[in-house]
C-alpha cells in the first residue's frame, strides 16, 4: 500500500492531462487510456514495493507466533552465564518492587529491587551450580509474572558439548522466523553480533535507544528466543548511531548509558564513557567480545600508529586477554569483517590497517 501512495504523486499531472483530454474524445480512446493509466499505475507500485523489499524488507519469513498477553512485565532476557552466575533483566512498571523467584530455588530468589526510571530491573545472579538449567519467573509487587518466564542453563570451564548461534542485522522491530529457527536449535547462547535493529540515531537521546529496544525486545519471535536462550550482544554501526558510526558520533553516549541499563551482560568497565568489552568461558573456549565503534577513530584520518579501531585502553585489555588464552580456543567476537586488502577510508579492518 506504502509503495502505491509513493507511485500517486508522479501520477497527478497525467491523470490530469488525460482527464482534460477526455471530454472531446471518443469512447472506444477512453476506455484504452484509462486502462493504459491503470496498469502504469499498478506497475509502478509493483516495482516500487519491489525495489523496496529489496533493499530494505524482511530477509525471512515473517513469524505467525501471537503476542503475549499483558502481565506485569514487558520483557524479559538472560545473559552473562558463568558456571555459578549469571544476568537477567526485566522492564516492569517504574518503581516496583521486583523479585526473580528460580526453580531450582536453592540459590534463589533474588532481589528484591526497585525498578529504575524506565522499569527496567537488573538482576546477578550468584550461587548457581555448574552446567544446571533453570526456569525464572518475575516477582512484581509481590505479583508472579507467569505470562513471561525464562529458563537459562548455567556452564563449566570443563570440557563440555555446547553450541552457539550468531546472527545480526535484523530489520527495526524484526519479528522473523529466523529467531523461531534459532529458538528451535536450543543453543547454549546466542550471539547477536551488531545491528539488533536499523534505528540510525544520531542524537545524544537515550529514550530514542529504550524504545529501538524495547521494540525488539517486545516482537513475539525475538522476545521468545531471548526468553529461552541466554544473549550476549554487541552494537555494530546502526545500533550505535548512522551508517559506518565511530566515536564521534553524538549518540555516542547514549547507546553506552543503555547498554549498561539493558543489556545482561558479562562485566563490561565500570567507567560509563568506557567501551563495552568483555570476555567469559564456556567449556575450555574462551570468548571476547570488542567494541570496534565507540573508540574508534574516523576512517578519513589517515592510517597510522595512532589510528584506532579499538582505542589504547581496550587494545591493552585485547592483548592480555588473547595472552591468558592462548592455551585453548579463542572465540573473538568482532563485528566488523577482518579480511580486506588495507585501504584508507575503508569501514572495516581494511582501514585500520596499522593496528
Amino acid at each position: 500500500m506504502l509503495a502505491f501512495v509513493a507511485v500517486a504523486p508522479f501520477f497527478v499531472p497525467g491523470i490530469a492531462y488525460v482527464a482534460a483530454w477526455i471530454v472531446g474524445a471518443a469512447p472506444r480512446m477512453t476506455v484504452t487510456a484509462s486502462v493504459v493509466l491503470v496498469v502504469l499505475f499498478a506497475g509502478g507500485g509493483f516495482a516500487a514495493g519491489t525495489v523496496h523489499d529489496h533493499y530494505h524488507g524482511a530477509a525471512h519469513p515473517q513469524s505467525e507466533r501471537e503476542a503475549l498477553a499483558e502481565s506485569a512485565g514487558s520483557w524479559v532476557w538472560s545473559g552473562g552465564i558463568t558456571p555459578d552466575s549469571a544476568v537477567v533483566v526485566a522492564q516492569v512498571e517504574p518503581g516496583s518492587l521486583t523479585r526473580l523467584l528460580i526453580e531450582p530455588a536453592d540459590a534463589g530468589p533474588f532481589g528484591p529491587v526497585v525498578a529504575d526510571g524506565e522499569g527496567v530491573a537488573r538482576f546477578d545472579l550468584s550461587r548457581l551450580s555448574p552446567s544446571t538449567a533453570y526456569r525464572y519467573v518475575v516477582e512484581v509487587d509481590g505479583v508472579r509474572d507467569e505470562v513471561r518466564t525464562g529458563s537459562l542453563a548455567t556452564v563449566t570451564t570443563e570440557p563440555m558439548s555446547f553450541s552457539v548461534a550468531a546472527g545480526s542485522c535484523a530489520r527495526s522491530s524484526s519479528n522473523g522466523m529466523v529467531f523461531e529457527a534459532i529458538r528451535e536449535a536450543e543453543p547454549t547462547l546466542f550471539l547477536i553480533t551488531g545491528d539488533i535493529h536499523y534505528g540510525n540515531f544520531v542524537e545524544d537521546d537515550p529514550d530514542l535507544f529504550r524504545d529501538a529496544l524495547d521494540a525488539s525486545l517486545t516482537q513475539p519471535a525475538p522476545a521468545a528466543l531471548y526468553r529461552s536462550v541466554p544473549i550476549a550482544y554487541i552494537f555494530d554501526d546502526h545500533d550505535l548511531g548512522g551508517n559506518d558510526a565511530d566515536s564521534a558520533s553524538p549518540s555516542r553516549p547514549a547507546i553506552l548509558e543503555v547498554y549498561r541499563q539493558y543489556v545482561p551482560d558479562y562485566g563490561v568497565p565500570e567507567d560509563p564513557n568506557a567501551p563495552v568489552y568483555q570476555a567469559w568461558s564456556i567449556g575450555r573456549v574462551r570468548f571476547i567480545i570488542t567494541d570496534v565503534r565507540s573508540d574508534r577513530s574516523p576512517k578519513t584520518d589517515p592510517d597510522g600508529p595512532d589510528k584506532t579501531m579499538l582505542g589504547a585502553t581496550q587494545k591493552a585489555w585485547l592483548k592480555a586477554e588473547l595472552l591468558a588464552a592462548a592455551d585453548g580456543p579463542i572465540v573473538w567476537v568482532n563485528p566488523v569483517p577482518w579480511i580486506g586488502e588495507a585501504k584508507t577510508g575503508a569501514d572495516t579492518w581494511a582501514g585500520y590497517a596499522t593496528e
